[in-house]
């Protein structure tokens, strides 16, 4: 029997190394909504390969499946079936094995927005958009599934979808190349509108890619660095004709420690500041403090120039920031030295 997973087991497929590996993945292809003759709980065939085999059976259950027939959307046990009666636009899914398909990224999270709230979306497009995957309490690298520009398009060909407008306020905020949780919420904490909590200032690019130039590098140093969060400064030009940026580098707790480490910051900043880039730290003590994230921004606004006027009262820009912050971060989980425990990759490894 024909089976297309979406919803939620669609995320959890794509969040799991075999999948986004596949060869097969390399094309995309048109597909049409299964009809099925009849609803019957999925069982391995012989002639499915063993990596098929395994990854079905360790799904969580109910596993949700998408059907054309009406009928078959009521839930079977250990299925949720969901049902579409029109066919599927272009690059909406791709084929597992035999007759075993997967939603697209771009489909998965137009399926998800139907459910998910608002800033739960736009942190599942950053993932999706991103360089990382939920590895149990940690993070795993890994290329990017979609970008927001792959999202937008498949958006404008499910015109009357169920999840579309959803999607599409959440794809305003969502950004490509974020390459962590943290850089996320920082990013939303700089670049979401005063309205809905955050400080108003243009989307950053992250992990902007700066070219170290050769009259520049000593033995050992990198051809190129990286930005967490980078905006173009309100200096237009340098001297040398180089533009001039700001750069956000979110420093966590676990990994920026040590004299080594704290060398090769050092050596890094001054890099980065010798090529035009401006660098303003924020550690993970900052922002998860309302008045140290505050400081950050405001070094931040002076640098790119960003003026956020408002028509709320403080008290009320107040309130909505908290609970901006209170959705994304929670009330912080404190370790004994006063910085959040977390689980953010380290640099190199990105």
């Amino acid at each position: 029997m024909t089976m297309l997973f979406g919803y939620q087991t669609a995320l959890e497929l794509w969040r799991r190394p075999e999948v986004y590996t596949h060869a097969s993945f390399s094309q995309t292809m048109t597909l049409e909504v299964p009809s099925e003759g009849r609803a019957t709980p999925w069982t391995v065939e012989g002639t499915a390969t063993t990596l098929w085999s395994d990854t079905l059976m360790d799904l969580a259950r109910p596993w949700d499946l998408v059907s054309s027939t009406y009928g078959h959307h009521l839930s079977k046990e250990g299925i949720h079936w969901h049902a579409r009666t029109t066919a599927l636009p272009p690059h909406s899914g791709l084929r597992l094995e035999g007759d075993v398909f997967l939603v697209s990224p771009e489909l998965c999270l137009l399926q998800m927005a139907e459910t998910l709230p608002f800033l739960e979306l736009i942190q599942l497009m950053d993932e999706f958009c991103g360089t990382y995957r939920p590895e149990g309490d940690g993070l795993e690298c890994r290329p990017a599934l979609t970008s927001t520009a792959l999202v937008s398009s498949y958006l404008d060909s499910s015109e009357g979808v169920n999840g579309v407008k959803a999607a599409r306020r959440a794809l305003r905020h969502a950004v490509d190349g974020s390459a962590s949780p943290k850089e996320t919420q920082a990013e939303l904490l700089f670049s979401l509108p005063v309205t809905r909590g955050g400080k108003g200032f243009p989307k950053p690019q992250m992990n902007q890619r700066f070219d170290v130039p050769s009259d520049l590098r000593q033995a050992g140093d990198p051809g190129y660095l990286e930005c967490d969060l980078c905006w173009e400064s309100k200096d237009a030009e340098l001297a040398a004709g180089q533009p001039h940026h700001a750069a956000v580098e979110y420093q966590s707790t676990r990994w920026h420690v040590g004299a080594k480490k704290l060398a090769a910051d050092s050596r890094r900043r001054n890099l980065l500041e010798s090529m035009g880039v401006h660098v303003i730290t924020l550690t993970a003590a900052e922002l998860f403090s309302a008045k140290g994230f505050d400081r950050v921004a405001t070094l931040i606004a002076n640098e790119i120039g960003a003026r956020v006027r408002t028509r709320l009262s403080p008290d009320e820009v107040t309130r909505r920031t908290s609970e901006l912050r209170e959705s994304l971060l929670g009330k912080g989980d404190i370790s004994a030295d006063g910085a959040p425990d977390e689980s953010d990759l380290p640099p190199d490894q990105r």
